[in-house]
């Protein structure tokens, strides 16, 4: 099984380096960002747009995408490439269009495996990332590989003085951590879209002056009570309230999304991940 699966990666690579798609890695400066929200909003979204979306829940517990889509596989990647499975067991099928990975294990795992153990898993999400028009990390909030390897990066930040912080410092870290590069940031949680948008211009200019950061802003989600209602019932705000101000802000952001350039999959997120994840280690 184990050498039919890597016969069958190297034909996915091969197919995949001809093929553009768009990878994200969505993330939040400290928990309570609200960023997993987002990124189940988000990819629901796009799939509305006729793509078809992977989303790698590399966050994990009561609040991560998979569970606010109600759609947690059982096993995690690590566990699956561990015992010489399909990765399609550590995959949850939502839809026609969406497809919900959990690998918060694997990624946590990546850079202490031994080589071959290593490949497999990258092999593995390569698979999975295949048939994808969008491939959307669920990021744990601190951790810089995923953001390192994707083409793009959606920074989540909330609009309290102790957010703005948090979200600088974090854009230090990031600025240290792979260099000058691109940053989507979502004010969320906005109660005064005025200052939502001072407070983004602030950060921009900051970010540009001292950190060589480019800031760009993707979007800002309001303060709506039917976002907490949706995050109580976990279930996807876009789905639950269509019609609620904060659904149109994240359909708004996906369309933003949309205009991102797509990129050539070679060589192939799932390796740009894993070479990230061992040169953090």
């Amino acid at each position: 099984m184990i050498e039919a699966l890597a016969d069958q990666a190297a034909g996915l690579r091969r197919l995949l380096s001809a093929r553009a798609v768009r990878t994200l890695a969505v993330t939040g400066a400290a928990p309570g960002a609200g960023h997993s929200a987002l990124t189940a909003n988000l990819a629901l979204a796009l799939t509305a747009r006729d793509l078809n979306v992977l989303l790698v829940d590399a966050h994990g517990g009561p609040c991560s995408s998979a569970r606010m889509l109600d759609a947690e596989p059982a096993r995690d990647l690590l566990e699956v490439v561990l015992d010489g499975c399909t990765p399609g067991e550590a995959c949850v099928q939502r839809g026609d269009r969406l497809r919900v990975v959990r690998a918060r294990q694997a990624l946590a795992a990546a850079a202490h495996l031994p080589e071959r153990e290593a490949r497999r898993l990258a092999d593995a999400l390569a698979h999975l990332s295949a048939p994808a028009d969008a491939v959307i990390v669920d990021a744990e909030p601190g951790a810089l590989p995923p953001l390192a390897a994707a083409d793009h990066v959606v920074l989540v930040a909330g609009d309290d003085p102790e957010a703005i912080t948090t979200t600088y410092r974090f854009l230090k870290r990031m600025s240290a951590g792979f260099g000058p590069r691109r940053v989507c940031v979502v004010i969320n949680d906005v109660r005064s879209p005025a200052r939502a948008q001072q407070i983004f211009c602030n950060l921009a200019a900051t970010a540009a002056q001292f950190l060589s950061l480019p800031l760009e802003c993707m979007g800002q989600i309001p303060d709506d009570e039917r976002q907490q209602q949706a995050i109580s019932q976990r279930r996807p705000l876009i789905e639950l309230f269509p019609a609620s101000p904060a659904a149109a802000a994240s359909r708004r952001c996906a369309e933003a999304l949309l205009a991102l350039p797509a990129h050539p999959a070679a060589p192939a997120f799932a390796g740009r991940l894993l070479a990230a994840l061992r040169a953090a280690a």
